[in-house]
């Protein structure tokens, strides 16, 4: 039987549906999963969850240089693996060893392609890049990963995109289960009698311009007299949003809410408005069939690439007015939402735990059998909008 180790700094929650399913998948082509994850640096998220599971390992992660720099004892763990799969970061230690390995051992990166929360050097632009092409195999979040690997020189035919998801149980249980009498009492508990509402979800933290999302609601409710705006989530910035909430009574903020929970406040709204730094909660606005609305912000995650403008959701320009005159469209416009919903009911399916773990599987068999003569297939969705978001960032 062969092995395949992945190897994360840490493990969130949220990755632990994906590792079940992929280790089930492995295991009907005789293919060993272990999964060796580390904890958090002190104060920073997401957290490491620690689980019992016949797949993961845990281990002791050494940060240094004030986490600049980490390292990951599990060489031992890796040298028995017939493929290593990595995450691409440059801080890493463990990737350079194991790049010089690859004759015995196969190294697969997997991960975003480039950094879409901050400006990095030269020298860091050239290390991922180098570290890029060193690998046997590629396993990118989104089809624009895969862009931005090719334009580096990583070849398509050792690039597997696999649809960055997260488990959507319990979003899609709550669909069927809750009815309309329960969105009119959340309504109610929040004192909310307009039609037009629109939803924040996500953490409230600098990079998801929380002011500029508070700024265009402004101009929203001057155009369209009966907008409401719930806020989900915690985070730094949550002093502006209470603020805003004490000031103006049309802003609701409920805090975090998960899984039924949340459900509730996502089936109320019409759209759900996130204007930066977009990611996987995009997923949720297909499964609840709550169209987003976004601007072209440069700053956005992978899953930016899930968005088609006028299929699934909206975009507009980075721009306060821009992005409250396309809110206002919306909500004034039936007939466009529901094109949008509609285009949300199909993406919903495409972007899953499972499929993601099925393209996890063929990636590493085409790895481990050296099928490296055959292209993967991608899916038809958006490529980065400007030369500026091509590239190792």
């Amino acid at each position: 039987m062969k092995t395949v180790v992945i190897l994360q700094r840490v493990l969130p929650h949220y990755r632990v549906p994906v590792f079940d399913a992929l280790c089930t998948a492995l295991l009907q082509h005789s293919i060993q999963l272990i999964v060796l994850y580390g904890q958090e640096q002190p104060g920073t998220t997401p957290k490491t969850v620690k689980i019992a599971a016949p797949w993961a390992k845990q281990i002791n992660n050494r940060y240094l240089l004030k986490g600049g720099a980490v390292w990951q004892p599990c060489w031992r763990d890796c040298m028995a693996a017939d493929l290593v799969i990595v995450e691409h970061a440059a801080r890493l230690l463990i990737n350079y060893p194991l790049v010089l390995r690859r004759k015995k051992t196969k190294l697969a990166f997997w991960g975003h392609g480039r950094n879409f929360q901050r400006q990095v050097t030269w020298l860091e632009r050239l290390v991922k890049g180098w570290l890029a092409r060193s690998a046997d195999w590629w396993f990118a979040y989104s089809a624009s990963t895969a862009l931005t690997l090719q334009a580096e020189g990583v070849p398509a035919n050792r690039v597997t995109v696999v649809n960055n998801a997260i488990d959507s149980k319990d979003l899609e249980s709550a669909r069927r289960t809750i009815t309309s009498e329960d969105i009119a009492l959340t309504k109610a508990e929040l004192g909310i009698t307009g039609a037009n509402i629109g939803i924040y979800c996500g953490r409230l933290y600098r990079d998801k311009d929380i002011q500029f999302l508070l700024d265009s609601c402004r101009l929203v409710k001057e155009a369209v007299p009966d907008f409401a705006l719930v806020i989900v989530g915690e985070g730094p910035d949550e002093f502006f949003v209470k603020s805003a909430a004490q000031q103006y009574p049309w802003i609701h903020f409920v805090g975090p809410r998960y899984g039924a929970d949340l459900a509730r406040y996502l089936l109320l709204s019409k759209v759900m408005l996130m204007p930066s730094a977009v990611g996987l909660a995009i997923v949720d606005s297909f499964i609840l069939e709550t169209p987003i609305v976004t601007t072209n912000n440069t700053n956005h995650g992978p899953e930016i690439s899930y968005l088609e403008p006028g299929v699934n959701g909206a975009l507009s320009d980075y721009d306060t007015a821009a992005f409250a005159a396309t809110v206002g469209c919306l909500l004034c416009s039936e007939t466009e939402l529901n094109i949008l919903r509609q285009g949300c009911k199909r993406s919903a399916i495409t972007f899953t735990v499972g499929a993601m773990a099925e393209r996890f599987v063929d990636g590493i068999l085409r790895c481990i059998g050296n099928h490296q003569d055959i292209a993967c297939s991608e899916p038809s969705v958006l490529a980065p909008k400007n030369e500026s978001q091509r590239g190792f960032y």
